[in-house]
C-alpha cells in the first residue's frame, strides 16, 4: 500500500472514530447522540458480597462521594459527616465511606452500623487510596462525569464539598 492510501486511510479512520464517540475514557457512545459523560475512578471501589468484595460500576451514577476518616469507637467528630452522608442514599450520587484495608473497612462498617446508618463501607485499592490522597483526616473527594472532582477535608468535609466551599 502506498503512502497517499495510508494516509487517506489513517483520516478516514481518525474522522469515523471522532463521529462515533470514541477516544475519551470518560463519556459513553449512545449510538448517535451525544456522548454522555460518565464517572469513572482512578481505581476499584469494592463492596461486600457473599462472595467477599465485588467491584461497584459507577456508570449509572451522577457522582461518587468518597469519604475516608479513622473509624474509632467512641469518637464522635465524624459522626456528623456520616449522618450527612446517609442522607445522600438514593441521589444519584454514591455515598461511600471507603476503607483501605479490610480490617480497617470492617471497623468502619461497625461504627456505620452502631450509629444506626444504612450505609456500606466499601474496599478501595491501592489505585484509588493514592487518588484520594488522603493526608489529612476525614477526606473527601466527589467524583462527577466527566472526570471533574472536588476535595475537602477536616471535619465537615463532605456539607463543604456538596456547597463547594472547600
Amino acid at each position: 500500500m502506498n503512502a497517499s492510501k495510508r494516509t487517506f486511510l489513517f483520516l478516514a479512520l481518525a474522522v469515523a472514530c471522532s463521529l462515533s464517540g470514541c477516544g475519551g475514557p470518560d463519556t459513553e457512545s449512545t449510538g448517535g447522540e451525544d456522548a454522555i459523560p460518565v464517572v469513572r475512578l482512578p481505581g476499584t471501589l469494592s463492596r461486600p458480597d457473599t462472595s467477599g468484595f465485588s467491584p461497584v460500576s459507577t456508570d449509572s451514577l451522577e457522582g461518587v462521594l468518597l469519604y475516608v476518616w479513622i473509624p474509632l469507637e467512641n469518637c464522635d467528630q465524624s459522626d456528623p459527616d456520616l449522618v450527612f452522608l446517609a442522607t445522600l442514599a438514593g441521589s444519584g450520587i454514591l455515598p461511600a465511606p471507603v476503607q483501605f484495608d479490610t480490617d480497617s473497612r470492617n471497623a468502619s462498617q461497625s461504627v456505620l452500623n452502631a450509629l444506626g446508618l444504612p450505609l456500606t463501607a466499601y474496599l478501595g485499592d491501592r489505585d484509588l487510596l493514592e487518588f484520594v490522597d488522603p493526608t489529612i483526616l476525614p477526606a473527601a473527594v466527589l467524583v462527577l462525569p466527566g472526570g471533574e472532582e472536588r476535595r475537602a477535608d477536616g471535619v465537615g468535609c463532605v456539607q463543604r464539598i456538596l456547597r463547594d466551599d472547600r
